[in-house]
């Protein structure tokens, strides 16, 4: 049997010793991200990156007054957050990839232990006299 968790980890991420959720990876969330990070300045898609996946206050809370023109502090929050945001699929991949990794090692098995065998049946060389 075959056990299938269908319920994705709830993503949250600690900045500043504070907790934010993230928001979950659903239909609407990729338009809006989709949509944020399209249009305008660099920076002005990294806060609107940060409104949608954490939402307007806590946005507020991370980019107060002159913060928001901490262009450093602003790639490292976005940049952090994106990929809190995309944990679950990564997750995803990675057990996939794993997956593979072991029915490779399983088919590959074989032909692993003829080789061995091979391997051991070959005659040792002999060693070149020195003179």
């Amino acid at each position: 049997m075959i056990r299938i968790e269908s319920a994705p980890a709830r993503i949250r991420v600690e900045i500043d010793g504070r907790e934010y959720p993230v928001a979950e990876r659903t239909p609407k969330t990729e338009r809006r991200l989709a949509r944020a990070t399209r249009i305008g300045d660099p920076a002005r898609r990294k806060r609107r990156l940060l409104r949608v996946l954490l939402g307007r206050r806590a946005a507020r809370e991370l980019l107060p007054g002159k913060r928001r023109r901490d262009l450093d502090r602003l790639d490292l929050l976005a940049a952090g957050v994106l990929d809190a945001y995309r944990e679950n699929r990564r997750r995803l991949r990675a057990r996939r990839l794993k997956k593979a990794a072991l029915e490779l090692q399983a088919a590959l098995a074989p032909i692993d232990r003829t080789l061995d065998r091979l391997e051991r049946l070959r005659p040792a060389r002999a060693e070149p006299a020195e003179d």
